[in-house]
């Protein structure tokens, strides 16, 4: 979607809001698009051409009254001004407002447009009771379709297919395999899909996505409703069916559905919510994630985003999901009569660096009917890792609800969690049927006892109500929602009077908020999502580069950023210091002294600066370079960048005017890839005097703590200096570093490009030497046994159960393929397996995800026999990505549950029988 265009056929300025088609010297939006279609000029008033046209609304026109459906059908852009150009319908027209029907592979794109007011009544036909505003369809090309800063108010499909499935209030998405659409800082208002009694389905309260690759960043879903009569509507904001959605960095709030899915519901496709807020949604679940209907599974991502305010079950999971929460929140979620946090069928799920806090489930006066205020799982597995359950209340009895997790028939196993302060219904945890409950390092409060776990029980601590503070935004490495203004809300946790964890057990480098917060392994306070730490101060800023001016003064300025628990005030000191091999005096500066100073943060402020003035002359001089660095903190302590550098540019006549190089970054710090090579580029410039031949050397060296070698380069030598001449005239030399792609896991590693031996010209001191690094993007996989130890069972299949689990980069699907085989004394063979092979398979990952179980399937028997052994070896990692060698393999036992016969000695009679 970031390709330029190849082609440039034509730049059409639209400048007039009329709907017509005519010769009027008058350049229309559908004469435009006519034109582009038939790839002539048909209208004189507009452009035309062979290739992709840029179509462009002037700025200042009313808004455009359609009277019949636009259509985009060969690739173009479509711009706007950027206060977005209103499209409605005319009086009295209920068909849709612009129809994206590709004839041709390639790229459409539209920008800065507000449809509005579209109300589409379509009946009888099949499929076509689909978006009001806009129609996004093709079965046959390949396209990519862009959609940014557009404004989707007050649309609706009035009558629906009743045959079909049929919807979207704003849009209709169908598209092939191969293609995909991208919709980027859009809104979407009050958009309906409503029925007058008749339809069977309508869903997609602003977008129905069938079958398609849909992706949704910065983008904000408020009121927009699915209601239908009949059946139910599903999806208040989004529904999507078939393929997959990706959210970024998204807000959905305030939508309905009286169906399922208030905010967003999907069907038999993968869901991935990144960044993302899903706030006061009501009357149905806010996402409602059905994975499949045939057994295969659909996986759901949920990765720093926030459940908060809903008055519905926030997140409904069906069955065969495989579910990935990591550093998320469900907090404040008032709803009755159901589950509060997450209600899941036989799924799989596994939740990392995560809070469930203040949710609270209520019966109503009925009192009828089970509630859970945090977790509800009906059968499949949970793995609950370094988070914190808190304060949730269910209003129900003893038998009626958990207000922590309520399981039924299922695998749960809880590490270094907190499980705390609850009063009703079954308290903190519920085990229920043959549910099996293991826990490690963890904090379970009264109601609930060590009684309660009925699995593995070690390094727990079974204690009162423990302390801890309210929850709220204290702070994020990555903010949430539409406009990226707030943090995924968390309850910190005070030290705890009894010891939690005496030695490091959390396998996550930072708690909840994410990268450089660093987390507090051991001393009883490194456990659940969050501990409470004194904020960290970052100098935002890496370098300002100025000229100094000529006088008076120039505000070199920094900015510093706080981030963590922002209730208390933190001050810093900081001071300059001169650097490199021109560094600044105290001459350069308004008080003729290297500064120094202080910064303050107020409570609840994040961010402030730093302003060093530099004092301007007329001097010829080199570029002079100096360090600011921070020095002290008082109320908090020091990030990952404490220091930044400036640099005061000569703006005066100098040398001479010589000829002067400086190498500057083009692309630098790049991923390696897995095929071929990543590529890093760096420019030689030279200025002032470009008349004569200059020539110099440019060398690759490795730098840092772990520097590429050799074996990194796809071509060239490290260490080599490689000669370059510029002939006059000539300004630039680039020079491109290419990296061997691998798919071994490693970590990032730097290398420095820099000139030198220059000759006919000089090198600038300040610009002779640029750091580039490569980052890993590999995953290292491992495989461990979940429930692998356990009896045979006397017919039918017996599930062995194992997780593989993969860190490193975690941003792209990965397959790796596993196999078993017997090991041990008494090794399993095939006949122990169903089908009376050793299974074999493979395990795929989606982006986002961090592990995924596996089952191996055991035939029962009755046959007597010892124990016999297995082994599950991990093998052949595609699309990056290499095997841990301490653990890419994960052992079995099947245990013997059959009767032996006595042994020869005790039988009464020599052959076992009675007889001779």
């Amino acid at each position: 979607m970031n390709t330029p265009f190849a082609l440039q056929a034509a730049d059409i300025l639209v400048d007039s809001n009329a709907d017509t088609l005519a010769n009027d010297g008058a350049c229309t939006l559908r004469e435009a698009l006519d034109n582009n279609e038939f790839q002539t000029q048909l209208w004189s008033d507009c452009a035309g051409g062979n290739g992709v046209d840029r179509i462009t609304i002037a700025s200042g026109l009313s808004a455009i009254e359609l009277t019949s459906t636009l259509q985009l059908k060969r690739p173009a852009e479509i711009v706007g001004p950027n206060n977005r150009q209103i499209i409605r319908p005319a009086t009295g027209m209920t068909t849709r407002l612009l129809d994206v029907l590709p004839s041709a592979d390639g790229n459409y794109t539209i920008r800065n447009l507000q449809l509005s007011g579209a109300r589409y009544a379509y009946a009888g036909v099949f499929g076509q009771g689909r978006g009001a505003a806009m129609r996004v369809d093709s079965a046959f090309n390949d396209v990519h379709v862009r959609l940014q800063n557009l404004f989707f108010a007050d649309n609706q499909v009035t009558a629906v297919d009743p045959s079909n499935i049929s919807g979207g209030g704003a849009i209709y998405i169908s598209l092939n395999a191969a293609s995909s659409i991208k919709i980027e800082d859009s809104v979407f208002n009050n958009n309906r899909v409503e029925d007058s009694g008749s339809a069977s389905y309508g869903h997609g309260g602003a977008i129905l996505s069938v079958a398609s690759n849909l992706t949704v960043e910065r983008s904000l879903f408020t009121n927009n409703i699915a209601q239908v009569l009949t059946s139910g509507g599903e999806g208040g904001a989004i529904y999507s069916l078939g393929s997959q959605l990706t959210l970024r960095g998204s807000t959905f709030e305030s939508n309905a559905s009286n169906g399922g899915g208030s905010a967003i519901s999907t069907r038999f496709a993968n869901l991935l919510m990144f960044d993302s807020l899903v706030a006061n949604n009501a009357a149905s679940p806010a996402v409602d994630f059905f994975a499949s209907n045939n057994g295969q599974p659909a996986f759901l991502v949920v990765g720093n985003s926030m459940f908060e305010g809903n008055t519905a079950t926030p997140l409904r999971v069906g069955s065969y999901s495989q579910v990935s929460i990591v550093g998320s929140s469900f907090g404040n979620n008032q709803v009755a009569d159901n589950v509060a946090a997450i209600s899941a069928g036989a799924a799989n799920l596994d939740i990392v660096s995560s809070t469930f806090a203040d949710n609270t489930s209520n019966h109503g006066s009925d009192g009828v009917g089970a509630t859970t205020a945090g977790i509800r799982l009906d059968g499949g597995s949970l793995q609950l890792n370094d988070s914190s359950l808190i304060n949730n209340d269910t209003f129900a009895s003893s038998g009626q609800g958990a207000s922590g997790i309520e399981a039924m028939n299922a695998n749960v196993s809880i590490r270094n969690s907190v499980l705390s302060n609850t009063q009703f219904g079954e308290g903190n945890l519920w085990r229920r049927g043959t549910t099996t409950v293991n826990m490690q390092h963890s904090l379970l409060t009264p109601p609930d006892s060590a009684g309660e776990i009925n699995g593995s029980n070690s390094n727990n601590v079974f204690t009162a109500v423990a302390a801890f503070g309210s929850l709220g935004d204290y702070g994020c490495a990555t903010k949430i929602g539409y406009l990226g203004d707030r943090c995924v809300k968390l309850r910190p946790h005070s030290s705890f009077a009894t010891s939690i964890i005496n030695t490091g057990n959390s396998s996550r480098p930072n708690d909840q908020r994410g990268a450089g917060f660093a987390r507090d392994d051991g001393n009883g306070v490194d456990i659940g999502a969050f501990e409470l730490q004194d904020p960290q101060v970052d100098l935002d800023t890496a370098q300002v580069a100025l000229p100094e001016g000529n006088s008076g003064t120039t505000p070199f300025t920094f900015n510093l950023r706080r981030n963590g628990d922002l209730r208390g005030s933190t001050s810093v000191q900081w001071e300059v210091q001169g650097q490199g091999s021109h560094p600044v005096d105290a001459a350069d500066f308004a008080a003729a002294a290297l500064p120094f100073g202080s910064a303050f943060f107020a409570q609840d402020e994040a961010e402030t600066t730093v302003t060093v003035q530099v004092a301007g002359d007329s001097n010829a001089e080199f570029d002079e370079t100096f360090r600011l660095q921070l020095t002290q903190i008082s109320g908090g302590l020091p990030g990952t960048r404490t220091s930044a550098s400036g640099i005061v540019l000569n703006d005066d006549s100098s040398f001479g005017s010589v000829a002067t190089l400086a190498l500057t970054p083009v692309v630098i710090n790049q991923p390696e890839g897995s095929t071929f090579y990543g590529t890093h580029r760096f420019r030689v410039t030279r200025t002032q005097d470009t008349s004569g031949f200059c020539s110099f050397t440019l060398t690759i060296q490795g730098a840092s703590s772990d520097p590429i070698e050799q074996g990194d380069l796809f071509s060239g030598n490290l260490g080599v200096a490689l000669p370059y001449q510029l002939a006059p005239g000539e300004t630039t030399a680039d020079l491109e570093v290419r990296i061997q792609a691998d798919s071994e896991f490693e970590g990032d590693e730097q290398f420095a490009v820099s000139l030198g031996a220059p000759s006919g010209c000089v090198i600038n001191q300040n610009a002779r030497e640029v750091f580039s690094t490569v980052f890993n993007d590999d995953s290292l996989f491992s495989i461990s046994a979940v429930d692998a130890d356990r009896a045979e069972g006397n017919a039918g299949a017996n599930p062995y159960r194992f997780r593989v689990d993969r860190s490193g980069t975690t941003q792209q699907a990965a397959t790796i393929s596993w196999s078993a085989v017997g090991s041990g004394a008494q090794p399993a063979s095939a006949d122990d397996f169903v089908g009376a092979t050793l299974p074999s398979g493979q395990v795929s990952f989606p982006p986002g995800v961090l592990s995924v179980e596996l089952t191996v399937q055991v035939a029962g028997d009755t046959a007597a026999e010892g124990d016999e052994d297995f082994r599950v070896q991990l093998g052949n990692p595609r699309n990056g990505g290499s095997i841990d060698p301490l653990a890419d393999a994960a052992s079995g036992r099947i245990r013997n549950d059959d009767s032996s016969p006595p042994p020869a000695g005790n039988r009464i009679f020599s052959n076992g029988f009675e007889g001779p």
